[in-house]
């Protein structure tokens, strides 16, 4: 890997035009006015900074111009083919020209005459009025003020902008400029003689940092990854700027991004949608791996997540369609909460689903009661089977091409045994006895997903009877339950036997909105209200478990 070194100077020059660029995977600019200021402090303490990797990304990856100014949230896209793509150190050197550059009414300020200028760390000075503190001993050298603002600002009526020194900084090397300027200040003209040479050391010392040859230190890393995306992926992700590490879907988003070529704002408008979704579906857990993978499962002819499958036929097929991408992920998302599911153990597993969603939404077709039916098994079975594992890519091309055959074939009816066959070795999408019981009878599993299960797919739409209501703390006494029996009797019947709801489940339509988040579903009746005392509603309950377990192996470990 090629290593070489720039002065600060040097490097302004190059990235005005568009030497050094940003790629898109790497995130947005985030550092705030302090750590800018911080940053400067560093330069002119001469304090070493980390080293920047730079690599000529290939012509698939977008890259943008570098930011100069904080009142900005996007950088412009750069056509430059031949530049250096920073891919760690962005925020360092993002900041470097937003202070040198100065922005709008506010400026990055250069106090020329400290507040600790003369301090002396003794008692007497503490008895003179003078400050010991750690923070007053050593003030930041740099400050962002707004123009103009600095005279009225405590500590900084001695100070200029960055920026104008920067200026004179480029006029001529042996500084002659600078000084003047700096002598004709009426700030420092009022300054003693001693007071006047410190001011100018001080700003001597910030040109040398600024123009010193070798103080920003990059590492080419081209010659190591070339134009290898995977290994870039490896690469990248194993460093940072000292904040969120890049992750593979970053670089795999700023791929798809790349062939968006009629409209540059469709990448942004991307981003939100992507934004939205995992906002809009928290308790999902969505992130943008899971999105991309479902954009190339729908639009691809590969289906492993690999970059070489984001194609440029692909990405052109996923920024095409990707509207009804969205609106299938929407759909599906909104139907498992209305099936009573509201997290999963494997996301991946609902992508199938997706797909089938959008391409019954691409025939006009509505996906019927039977078809949610059917999802509903398939959901449970594959995410309490561990069918999804370390063969998830595997398993979703097996899946993918399943669901090809059968549409191209004319039949689009979703059945939850057209995934059970041809699986790898080892996996199986269907339960065991003891998964029913560990994962889902002793486990707090909404009613809904259940009774919808065990009493078919009229339960979907909420269709509960009164018969089948049971409300623990009001019905009891209505049934001519023995007042002290009732406190026994309600922790009884808050078994999954009974169908507990979960305290914090809202369900507000038919009857179970009268009943509220407390109440318990009992799909069918007790056999007689003696049922409710004592032993016999403990019989009762074993009964109705016993009856609940066989037909959930039934149903599930098929």
């Amino acid at each position: 890997m090629a290593r070489f070194s720039l002065s600060i100077r040097k490097f302004i020059q190059e990235a005005s035009s568009d030497r050094y660029v940003i790629p898109e995977f790497q995130r947005d600019f985030t550092w705030k006015e302090k750590q800018i200021e911080k940053l400067f402090d560093s330069i002119f303490e001469n304090y070493p900074l980390p080293k920047f990797f730079i690599w000529k990304a290939p012509a698939q990856i977008s890259v943008f111009k570098f930011l100069t100014d904080l009142r900005i949230k996007a950088n412009d896209v750069c056509h430059q083919t031949d530049a250096f793509s920073v891919c760690d150190g962005q925020q360092r050197l993002t900041s470097i020209l937003i202070g040198v550059n100065g922005f709008g009414d506010k400026c990055l300020y250069f106090n020329l005459l400290p507040k600790n200028y003369g301090l002396i760390d003794n008692e007497e000075d503490s008895d003179n009025g003078i400050s010991n503190d750690k923070d007053d001993m050593y003030p930041l050298n740099f400050s962002f003020i707004k123009n103009g603002k600095n005279q009225s600002k405590k500590g900084w009526e001695c100070s200029v902008k960055v920026s104008d020194l920067y200026k004179l900084m480029e006029i001529d090397d042996n500084s002659y400029s600078l000084r003047r300027y700096i002598r004709e200040l009426n700030e420092v003209k009022n300054q003693t003689q001693e007071i006047q040479d410190y001011i100018m050391d001080r700003v001597l010392v910030l040109k040398s940092q600024l123009t010193k040859t070798d103080y920003l230190d990059f590492e080419d890393i081209t010659e190591y990854i070339g134009s290898d995306l995977d290994k870039a992926i490896e690469f990248f992700t194993r460093i940072n700027d000292g904040g969120k590490k890049l992750s593979k879907n970053d670089l795999l988003f700023s791929i798809v991004s790349k062939f968006i070529t009629q409209d540059e704002n469709r990448v942004g408008n991307l981003k939100i949608d992507f934004s939205n979704l995992k906002n809009k579906y928290k308790s999902f857990r969505i992130e943008s791996d899971f999105i991309l993978r479902v954009c190339l499962y729908v639009a691809g002819d590969n289906v492993l997540f690999k970059t070489d499958n984001f194609t440029q036929a692909a990405c052109n097929e996923i920024i095409n369609n990707w509207e009804q991408i969205k609106i299938s992920i929407e759909n599906v998302l909104d139907e498992l909460m209305n099936l009573g599911i509201q997290k999963l153990k494997s996301k991946n597993s609902i992508i199938p689903i997706i797909y089938h969603y959008y391409f019954k939404n691409k025939e006009n077709d509505q996906v019927t009661n039977s078809e949610k039916y059917e999802i509903l098994k398939y959901v449970i079975k594959s995410n309490y089977s561990k069918v999804f594992g370390d063969h998830g890519d595997t398993l979703l091309s097996n899946f993918k091409q399943k669901q090809t055959t059968k549409y191209r074939s004319g039949n689009n009816h979703f059945s939850c045994n057209d995934f059970q066959s041809n699986l790898p070795t080892g996996k199986r999408l269907s339960l065991t006895k003891e998964s029913i019981e560990d994962n889902i009878w002793n486990k707090d599993m909404l009613a809904k997903p259940i009774l919808i299960l065990l009493y078919g797919e009229d339960y979907i739409s909420g269709c509960y009877h009164v018969s089948k209501v049971i409300n623990p703390h009001n019905d009891l006494r209505l049934l001519n339950v023995p007042e002290g029996d009732i406190s026994q009797i309600r922790e009884q019947l808050k078994s999954f036997s009974n169908m507990f709801l979960n305290e914090n489940e809202e369900y507000t339509n038919g009857l179970l909105s009268k009943i509220g988040g407390n109440g318990l579903i009992a799909p069918h009746n007790f056999q007689s209200r003696d049922d409710l005392h004592g032993t016999n509603l403990r019989s009762s309950l074993d009964r109705r478990g016993d009856s609940y377990r066989r037909k959930l192996e039934d149903l599930l470990c098929k």
